[in-house]
């Protein structure tokens, strides 16, 4: 088993030299070729040659084209796997003009989640919708996660129709900066260009050997939700609610992903776009690429959304057009507010978190598609520290790191941000326990927990007091101090 499944990863990594090899016009958005009639498909559906199917040079590609000849590719296949059980799109069935390799394929592949649907029919199902035509930049990202997703560092990109913060662009970024995919020019991509059927079957038949196995693998954007999710379900931004969305692309996903997609959709963190700007569709795009600016706008947003003072009311209506959408600012207001001063104060919260070097590790290099182990990093970098407690003469005291906010119990249950909160020294009666946990960036830190006095001390005796001070349970010793003392019979020194 181990060496069918090296087989396959290296043969499917060789497809990604491929196109390195082609020409620019193997890309070019000139002369991209006609739609497929169809009535031909039709027929073409209903005969017993399905698998045969070709298609003149200058068919356009279509989704179902697209779908159809990656999968008859068997290097491909191997990647994509076997399972072609139905999905559950409304618009691929008998009668629609899907072939039956057509369907095969398109299951395969969104089983496998290298495709997804584009919408919902009447009834809640998904849609394919196999007749679109695809773009250069559908084909980059399709044949991006058909290489394993990989990150590959890009300090610039040369063209001036691929924003770095359009949800594309992370997978044009790698492919481009890895020598695998040209633009139509210098400066210039030419993101909405058709591909035609010459042009795809070059990207498949044209593969030789290619080792990417040096690069790793870049996070996904249900990657970058479930690594923050584990932290923040249980976090205070549990106590902020907006509103959901039925997004039309998440139906691959586990019931647990799909509920972190709904967790920060519904606390107002994330939402999804609208594909050709068609309000009437919600997309999320779960297994797109992500950048380093990208996870750290997501995080950011996560860090400001709770507010102890004033706790967020409904956020989040609406979508945004999907050429107008950033992956890293889909959040209420990204579109209208302050870019610049929203990214400026995503790296400034890193760079105090984390401290300036490592933050800069991110900041400078924006573009380039995020590991899955450095949003959990970003992640736990957020994470307050916990609390100090002291107790003395009555008086609980608690400490915490700046622009935390403090909740505590005295009852010796763990406290939330339903509990008090913490302003000024608190009084307490022997044998309570006192709890308390810092709040900071819509996180809690570990719970810090005191059922007795604290003693500072700075002398032999002080300390020898403490020692013997059933009432005592930490002594803090301020100052070098030498201990030299024999307890009296039947006394014994507390242990420190």
């Amino acid at each position: 088993m181990m060496r069918k499944m090296k087989k396959w990863f290296s043969g499917f990594l060789c497809l990604t030299l491929l196109l390195g090899l082609l020409p620019t016009a193997a890309w070019a958005a000139e002369d991209a070729g006609t739609l497929p009639d169809e009535t031909d498909l039709a027929a073409l559906s209903e005969s017993e040659d399905v698998d045969s199917a070709s298609y003149a040079d200058n068919t356009v590609v279509t989704r179902a084209i697209l779908a159809e000849l990656i999968y008859q590719n068997e290097t491909l296949k191997g990647v994509i796997g076997s399972d072609t059980k139905a999905f559950g799109f409304s618009d691929i069935g008998e009668n629609t003009g899907v072939t039956k390799s057509q369907r095969t394929a398109i299951n395969a592949m969104a089983n496998a989640r290298f495709i997804s649907g584009v919408g919902l029919d009447a009834d809640g199902d998904p849609l394919f919708s196999p007749s679109t035509t695809v773009t250069r930049v559908d084909a980059a990202v399709i044949f991006w996660k058909l290489t394993g997703s990989k990150q590959v560092s890009l300090t610039e990109i040369p063209f001036t129709d691929v924003l770095a913060t359009e949800w594309y662009a992370p997978a044009v970024a790698a492919m481009y900066s890895a020598g695998i995919v040209r633009g139509v020019s210098e400066t210039e991509f030419g993101v909405d260009a058709t591909i035609n059927v010459g042009q795809l079957n070059d990207l498949i038949s044209q593969c030789a050997d290619a080792d990417l196995r040096q690069y790793p693998t870049a996070a996904t954007r249900l990657e970058m939700l479930m690594k923050a999710y584990e932290r923040y379900k249980y976090s205070p931004l549990a106590t902020v609610t907006a509103k959901e969305i039925d997004y039309a692309d998440i139906d691959a996903c586990t019931k647990k992903e799909q509920e972190a997609i709904q967790f920060f959709t519904s606390r107002g963190v994330v939402r999804g776009y609208n594909p050709a700007n068609n309000d009437d569709v919600n997309l999320f795009g779960p297994y797109d690429a992500v950048s380093n600016l990208q996870a750290a706008m997501f995080l950011y947003r996560c860090a400001i959304t709770f507010d102890p003072d004033s706790v967020t009311g409904e956020q989040g209506t609406g979508t945004l057009e999907a050429q107008a959408v950033s992956y890293a600012l889909d959040v209420p207001g990204g579109e209208t507010g302050d870019v610049a001063a929203m990214i400026n104060a995503a790296w400034a919260l890193f760079a105090e978190e984390m401290g300036e070097e490592s933050a800069s590790t991110y900041q400078d290099d924006p573009d380039t598609a995020i590991l899955a182990e450095d949003v959990a990093a970003l992640t736990e970098a957020l994470v307050p520290e916990a609390p100090s407690i002291t107790i003395a003469n009555s008086q609980a005291t608690i400490t915490a790191e700046d622009d935390a906010a403090i909740y505590y119990t005295t009852d010796g249950s763990d406290p939330t941000v339903e509990s008090k909160r913490y302003a000024d020294p608190i009084s307490v009666e022997q044998g309570d326990t006192v709890k308390a946990v810092a709040v900071k960036n819509s996180l809690y830190s570990e719970v810090a927990a005191e059922n007795g006095e604290t003693a500072t001390v700075t002398t032999n005796e002080e300390f020898l007091e403490a020692a013997q001070n059933a009432n005592v349970t930490k002594i803090i010793v301020d100052g070098d101090i030498t201990v030299d003392a024999t307890p009296e019979a039947g006394e014994t020194l507390a242990t420190v």
